[in-house]
This record gives C-alpha cells, sequence and structure tokens, in this order.
C-alpha cells in the first residue's frame, strides 16, 4: 500500500461498533412497591434491547436481574425504556449496581453508584431527606419562570454533596407547562448525578398539569410513584423508618376521595413521625409577582385532618420563597396542630419575603428575617435528618451553602412492647384523653455557628414503659450574614402514662382542653433562645379529663394515634361466653389452634349452624352500619374491623392461648395486588402485626419486619379500616368482594389461619325505592338536610 494511501486511512475516525447503546435519560431509582425489601431501577437508551441491573452490597456486586425488551413504552420507542424490579433486599442497605441493555454496560459500577433502601420503623440509624420545591425553571422555564440557572445548578449541587437517600419535591418540578421536554431540559439536567443514587419522589403542581390531565402528563409517565392512593400515582404514601410520608395533589383539595383516602392513611398510620408534602401553600405571607393568596381550600379541608392526627411537618411550595410557621392549631378548640414550611425556591424566579406582621402563623425568631420573622427571599432546599427516631431538624440551606434558618423536633423514644391491659380510646369511636403541660417560655439570646447541613446530635429520653413522650425543641439557626445565626429552643414535653381501667364505659367523654397561653419576656439583644418546658401528664379512662393548672399554661390534648396499635373497646372481647354475643370469628371452626388469630367484624354477624359468626359481609356503600367511609359516593366499602391474638375464647376449651410469634398477610398477596385497596389494606395488616402487636412480619417466609414473640393474653387491635372498591365495568359499577386472610405461627410452631370475605355493593340509595334491609327512606335523590339524608337514613 502506498504510504500516502496508509496515512489517509490512518487519519479517518474509527466508525463506533454497531452495538453501541447509550442511556439518553436517568437512571432513576423507584419504589412504586413501598416495601423496604425493593426497589426499582429505571432508564431510557437510544436502541432498543433488554434491561439487566447487577447489583450488590459491594461493588464487586454478585447479583443480577435480566427483563426481556418491553413491546411499548408509555414514554419513548418501543424497548428504549427500562424498568427493573429488584426483590429480596435488605432494609436500610445500600446497595452498589450497574446497568447493561443487551450486554453492553450504559451505566457502570463505581463508589458513586448506589441507592439505599427503606429502613424498618426499629432501625435507629439517621433518616435523611431533602426537598426542593418550585425547580425544574432555566433555562427554558421563560422570563417569567426561570429565576437563576446558577442558582439551581448549585442548589442541586449542594445535594448532591450532602448524599440524601431521598429526594422529596412539592411540585412546580418542570417549568413552564410540565411536558417531557420542559423535564428532559430544566429539570432534570441539574438533577441527572444525585437522581443515580436518591429515590425520587415528586408532588403534582400546578405547573406540571398545565399541558395536559394528569393521567397523560409527563410526571405521571415517567416516574414510577407508589401505588396505593385511590387515584394510583397522583398522590400516595410510603413509610421509611419509623416516618409516614404522605405526598398530595393539591391541585383538587375539595376532591372527596382524595380527602377520604387522607384520613385513612392518617387514621391507620403506626408510625412516629408523619410528613405530608403538597404543593399550593394554605399559610404564606409572602409578596412580589408569584405571590398568591392563601389557599383556604387546602387549610380548611386538610388543615383539621393534619392537627387531628398530630402531621409533625406539612412541606409546601408555590410561593418562591422559603417560609415556617408557629405550631398552628386552628382547629378543633384543643392545643394539637402542626408546623408548615415552605419550600418554593428551588430555581424558579423568586418572591419577596413578608413585609407585615398581618400573618399570625409565621414564627418569629428568625434574624435576618422582615422583623425577625422566618420569611425568607432565597433560592434553597430544606434538609431534613431524623437521629435515632427522637431527634429531628430541619436546615434551610441557600445557594451559597448558608444554614439561614434551622428547626429541632424531639420525642423520646417510644417502648415498642404494647400494653393490652390499657385502655385507651380510639377516635372516632370513643373520647381523646387530655393531658396537661404547664409551663413559663423565657427568652434569652445565644449567638452561635452553625456548619452548613449538619445533622443536630439526638438527645434521646429512654422509658421503660409504653408512654408517648414527644419533647419539642425548636431550634432555628439563621446565617444572613453568615456570621451571625439564631438558636432559639422551644421544649415541650407532653408524656401519656396511661392507666388501665378496670370499668370502662361504653360511651367515654372527654372534656375540651384549653386554648395554649404562652408569654414570653424578650431581651434587648437580637438572637433569641425561646426555651419553653411544659410537663405534662395524662391518665386516660373511662372518663378522660384534664385538669387546669394556674397561669400560664399550655394544655395540650395527648391523643395516640388513630391506629392498629391501641386496645379494643370493652366491647370487643373473644372470652364473652355467650356464642351468640361473642363476636370474634375463630378462622376454621373448633380446632385446637383456632383462638391463636381471631376476627372481629363489627357488630356480631348472624351465627352460622356451628354457632359461630359468619367469617363474610355484605355491605352496600353508604350503608353507616359498615361502609365507615365519610365519603357516601367514593365508589367503595369501608369496613372496620379488629384482629385479636392469644386469645382464651371459651368457646375452643381445646385451644390454649400461646405466645404468637410470627404473622403474615396470604391475601391480598403482596406479588399479586390487583388494585391500589389491596396494597392499603395490606399495609394496615402488616403495620398492626408489626408496630401493633410487635410481631415478625413474613412475605413468602421471608421476614420484612422483624419482632418478638407477644405472650399477651386476649389482645385485640383497634379499628382497622379495610377498603373493598366496586368494579369499573362499562362505565358503570358493580358488586365486588375482597377475601382477606392471616396466618400467624406461635413459638412452638402452631399455625392459625383466619379469613374474612368482605363484599361491596354499589348503593341504592336515591333510586326512590326504599330497600328495608339497608334503608330507612328514599326520598329520591342524596340529600342532606330534607329528612332523608345522603345514606338514605332518617334525619333526626
Amino acid at each position: 500500500m502506498p504510504f500516502a494511501l496508509a496515512m489517509a486511512l490512518a487519519t479517518l475516525p474509527l466508525a463506533q461498533p454497531a452495538w453501541a447503546v447509550s442511556i439518553t435519560r436517568g437512571p432513576f431509582i423507584q419504589n412504586p412497591d413501598a416495601l423496604t425489601t425493593t426497589a426499582t431501577v429505571e432508564w431510557w437508551t437510544d436502541s432498543a434491547g433488554d434491561s439487566t441491573v447487577e447489583y450488590g452490597t459491594t461493588t464487586g456486586l454478585g447479583s443480577s436481574v435480566t427483563v426481556a425488551q418491553t413491546g411499548s413504552c408509555a414514554v419513548g420507542g418501543a424497548g428504549t425504556c427500562h424498568i427493573v424490579l429488584l426483590t429480596g433486599l435488605s432494609p436500610g442497605t445500600r446497595y452498589y449496581y450497574q446497568l447493561k441493555t443487551s450486554g453492553s454496560v450504559v451505566q457502570a459500577v463505581s463508589n458513586s453508584i448506589y441507592f439505599t433502601t427503606f429502613k424498618d420503623p426499629s432501625d435507629p440509624n439517621q433518616l435523611f431527606f431533602t426537598v426542593i420545591g418550585d425547580w425544574g425553571a432555566c433555562p427554558n422555564g421563560g422570563a417569567f419562570s426561570c429565576g437563576s440557572l446558577s442558582a439551581e445548578q448549585a442548589i442541586a449541587n449542594l445535594q448532591n454533596t450532602a448524599d440524601p437517600p431521598l429526594l422529596m419535591t412539592v411540585g412546580d418540578n418542570a417549568y413552564q407547562s410540565g411536558t417531557l421536554s420542559d423535564w428532559d431540559t430544566d429539570a432534570l439536567p441539574p438533577y441527572v448525578t444525585l437522581m443515580k443514587r436518591a429515590m425520587f419522589f415528586p408532588a403534582l403542581g400546578n405547573h406540571d398539569i398545565q399541558s395536559t390531565n394528569w393521567p397523560n402528563n409527563a410526571e405521571t409517565l415517567l416516574f414510577l410513584k407508589p401505588r396505593n392512593g385511590t387515584q394510583v400515582e397522583r398522590y400516595y404514601s410510603f413509610d421509611n423508618g419509623d416516618a409516614h410520608f404522605i405526598v398530595l395533589d393539591a391541585n383538587i383539595p375539595t376532591d372527596g376521595t382524595q380527602k377520604t383516602w387522607l384520613q385513612n392513611e392518617l387514621a391507620t398510620t403506626t408510625r412516629k413521625w408523619k410528613f405530608v408534602f403538597l404543593h399550593q401553600s394554605p399559610y404564606n405571607c409572602g409578596t412580589g409577582l408569584f405571590s398568591s393568596p392563601n389557599d383556604t381550600n387546602v387549610r380548611n379541608n386538610w388543615g383539621p385532618l393534619f392537627e387531628q392526627y398530630g402531621v409533625d411537618i406539612v412541606f409546601d411550595g408555590h410561593e418562591h420563597n422559603y417560609e415556617r410557621t408557629n405550631y398552628v392549631n386552628d382547629f378543633g378548640g384543643d392545643s394539637r396542630g402542626t408546623y408548615y414550611i415552605m419550600s418554593g425556591g428551588g430555581g424558579s424566579l423568586l418572591d419577596g419575603a413578608a413585609n407585615s406582621s398581618g400573618c399570625y402563623w409565621l414564627a418569629q425568631d428568625c434574624p435576618g428575617g422582615p422583623n425577625n420573622y422566618c420569611s425568607f427571599s432565597k433560592y434553597h432546599y430544606v434538609s431534613v435528618r431524623l437521629d435515632n427516631n427522637t431527634t429531628l431538624t430541619t436546615q434551610a440551606i441557600d445557594n451559597n451553602g448558608n444554614i439561614f434558618d434551622s428547626f429541632t423536633i424531639s420525642k423520646a423514644f417510644v417502648s415498642p412492647t404494647p400494653t393490652p391491659t390499657a385502655v385507651v380510646p380510639t377516635p372516632p369511636f370513643s373520647a381523646t384523653p387530655t393531658s396537661t403541660p404547664t409551663g413559663t417560655p423565657t427568652w434569652t439570646a445565644t449567638p452561635t455557628q452553625t456548619p452548613m447541613d449538619t445533622p443536630v446530635p439526638p438527645t434521646p429520653t429512654p422509658t421503660q414503659t409504653p408512654t408517648h413522650s414527644p419533647t419539642r425543641t425548636a431550634t432555628p439557626t439563621a446565617t444572613d450574614p453568615p456570621t451571625e445565626t439564631c438558636t432559639p429552643t422551644q421544649t415541650a414535653t407532653p408524656t401519656e402514662s396511661p392507666t388501665p381501667s378496670q370499668t370502662p364505659t361504653d360511651t367515654p367523654t372527654a372534656i375540651p382542653t384549653e386554648t395554649p397561653t404562652v408569654t414570653s419576656t424578650p431581651t434587648g439583644t437580637p438572637t433569641l433562645t425561646p426555651t419553653r418546658t411544659p410537663t405534662p401528664t395524662s391518665t386516660p379512662t373511662s372518663t378522660p379529663t384534664s385538669t387546669p393548672t394556674q397561669s400560664p399554661t399550655v394544655t395540650r390534648t395527648a391523643s395516640p394515634s388513630p391506629s392498629a396499635t391501641t386496645t379494643p373497646t370493652p366491647y370487643v372481647d373473644c372470652t364473652e361466653p355467650l356464642w351468640s354475643r361473642n363476636p370474634c370469628l375463630p378462622g376454621g371452626g373448633t380446632s385446637t389452634t383456632d383462638c391463636h388469630v381471631e376476627w372481629v367484624l363489627g357488630p356480631v354477624p348472624g351465627v352460622s349452624i356451628a354457632g359461630l359468626p359468619f367469617g363474610s359481609a355484605d355491605c352496600y356503600e353508604g350503608d353507616p352500619r359498615c361502609d365507615f367511609d365519610p365519603d357516601v359516593t367514593n365508589g367503595s366499602c369501608s369496613f372496620q374491623v379488629r384482629l385479636c391474638i392469644n386469645n382464651a375464647d371459651p368457646r375452643l376449651p381445646a385451644c390454649v392461648p400461646a405466645d404468637v410469634s410470627s404473622f403474615a398477610v396470604r391475601k391480598p398477596s403482596a406479588t399479586h395486588l390487583k388494585d391500589s385497596a389491596d396494597a392499603s389494606n395490606l399495609g394496615v395488616l402488616e403495620q398492626q402485626a408489626g408496630d401493633g402487636f410487635g410481631l415478625t412480619v413474613l412475605r413468602r417466609s421471608v421476614p420484612v419486619y422483624i419482632g418478638t414473640p407477644n405472650s399477651a393474653a386476649n389482645f385485640c387491635s383497634g379499628p382497622l379500616t379495610i377498603v373493598v372498591p366496586l368494579r369499573q365495568v362499562n362505565g358503570g359499577v358493580r358488586r365486588n368482594r375482597k377475601t382477606i386472610s392471616v396466618a400467624v405461627t406461635t413459638s412452638t410452631g402452631k399455625r392459625d389461619v383466619d379469613q374474612l370475605k368482605l363484599m361491596c355493593r354499589p348503593s341504592t340509595c336515591g333510586n326512590g325505592m326504599v330497600e328495608a334491609d339497608h334503608e330507612q327512606c328514599d326520598d329520591g335523590n342524596r340529600n342532606d338536610g330534607d329528612g332523608c339524608d345522603s345514606r338514605c337514613q332518617i334525619e333526626p
């Protein structure tokens, strides 16, 4: 070959192999099953192929899952989307991974490519997540949306350095209209590195659904959110550690279906900490171009539930700034409330800070804010760290890495050991016991230096009894300028010490509590350290009361979480000797193991020929005797049941109560969930078994929660809500039945299986014909106030 020709050929660019594949979007770490033992990896490539995830607890990997090429994709061409579910993982564990498409490595393993599974509730290691809102606006969000591309990138970089396992949003994630182009151009580029590690859980904002309705918008199609909302992936929840996370769609705050789902989530969770994420703020005081009035629909529809069920913090956005409220208790006439933190400074054009004192809810312990109000016009994100399940610290961090606000809530350790003898009524079935803390807040000055995004050391206060002793310690820290910080400390220590009542009544009453009164004596220095130390106690009995003390006082309702962890009302008792009055369902009949777990289904149902209550129930939607959902037209029946273990059932003399050690839900199966109701029912039952009874919870013989044997005799749960939706068929609804089956095993290996069959039928109310078996009247409509109410029951 001539030298010149050889040189010419040598300078030609080498062609890429025909089989080379590259990632075009992702990877994203998701958890649509919302389990501690699963994770889903999602990515897109420029050519079609199969999907492989190799993973392990070291960079040596060791395990792999391969999924065949997809025939179609919600986003992208067939075979270019890749979704791989990983199961059998260990809770609270870091996994390294590598991705392949058709054998080509598209994401190589490294020390910086990993994800972390959800934690068990008993795991004391730190729970860490960050919150952003009103972001994804640059560079193409528009002149009235993009605030600062450099600030948006800086906020993403700071979070990438902090390395949170969870990334939460409060909406308006992709400007201007939430299209796929908006996501690919404005939202995802700054976070491409962090999203390879952090599980991502977005909330819907108004800009996210401007281009199309929610089922078909880009956010819903791109991401695999938990599937346990009534409107799947529009709103959802999950548990991580001892915290319950709820993500709402505040575009529809008056939607009855979402409100019912929210109330059920709050009423049934047994986690100590509760966080809510939504977009439109019910409390804001900002000013400027994007400032909007407070969303009173959000406030009035959801605010009472947040307060009633003790939500610790509601994170919201919509206003493009940062604000933190006082302890808001606007509803209910008692002292239960919640805190709100607005995080709307993720990158969109900023609003101004508050310019008046007309916002009674705003905290006023932030030097650097207007008149010390906690309102800042800053690009920022919020860091949240929960240490030892007792100390929660939030930090607002600006795009320069300065912490300009910090806040701490502390709750003492709560023993998971159940105390079945303590009668603690659970709303709405009985009254709420009250407690009366007292204390005088004092205000002093303590300037401090606070490092960036550094967790505050936990201050656990262990106790040997299952008492609820939260200590609220507000530690706001402001750094504006960086050399000056504010460290107020607000401490409240309500303590519940339930005292067993031997003679409870069926209708306990509660004495209303007083509105909190807080007095302060500020000093003349510019920084504040408020300290409030109430010391309440409560002794719930059949008639809970509160005893006022001398002013100043803080009277707070010590409300137990309305979950399955409380003991039953006096009516629930599997030791009733009269078979016609004993409400417990002993599974298969009269065997020597049927007393180890028994269902209780509402009022005592009819009895079989053998004299045992039927293990089934039929309910018409809206029938107040069996559908306990406040929304009578939401397309489902909400049954209320209880579980009892270790029963001394006199109908089963050959069955000796034993220490139940493990629990498994057989139906619904975690691997064959048919709808969101199955996911909700599974979660309710497993939470009761793990957090309520303290048992080891199994799935297909694999522990998902490690507990200990429970030898408490005749121990019944509180009311559990089991949802049975109607079937949607050709634009109409039809009856639907669900079988709920659980199995327990004792420490000696004895096994007991018990099941329920629950039928939900479409309502006949409003057709003008009285159905005597479930209606008292029917005037042809479902209106209240005309003598026949919306459930076709006679109004008083």
